[in-house]
């Protein structure tokens, strides 16, 4: 019996590493020379846990230029199924994973999208970027931002 688990086991965590690839998981540094980001930022950190399959807790630590510091957590499920936001009426946040490399959050607001990020991890899994569109006062922000694993 321990013969036939064991190439079940392998062939289970192969597929795992295809489907999920990269490893987006650990400490991320944003390089704010490199970045297209709100120029009031003075740095941001962001730490990405996997707690289970498709399903990891952001924690974001952003100092602006002013000293103020903003500290959030988020967990987002990369499965393509859409969340109504807890508090939040008429939002829902729909998470994506289309590739090994790639992922995708989609927050929309009464069917529209008002907030999506597309994170590409570089090949060597030293820095992702994160293409962001977002609504601000009516009006469309984009914003580029390259994150060093730390």
């Amino acid at each position: 019996m321990n013969c036939v688990l064991r190439p079940a086991a392998l062939i289970l965590f192969l597929f795992r590493l295809t489907i999920l690839g990269a490893d987006l998981a650990g400490t991320w540094k944003l390089d704010i020379g490199k970045s297209s980001s709100r120029p009031e930022i003075a740095s941001q950190i962001v730490k990405i846990d996997e707690r289970a399959n498709l399903e990891f807790l952001f924690t974001y630590d952003v100092v602006l230029k002013t000293g103020q510091k903003y500290h959030s957590e988020t967990v987002r499920i990369f499965d393509g199924k859409s969340r109504s936001v807890e508090g939040a009426e008429g939002v829902a946040d729909v998470n994506e994973h289309p590739d090994a490399s790639t992922w995708i959050s989609t927050r929309l607001k009464d069917g529209k999208i008002i907030d999506q990020r597309r994170a590409v991890l570089a090949p060597d899994n030293k820095t992702h970027t994160v293409h962001r569109k977002y609504i601000a006062s009516e009006h469309q922000v984009e914003e580029v931002l390259v994150f060093e694993r730390q």
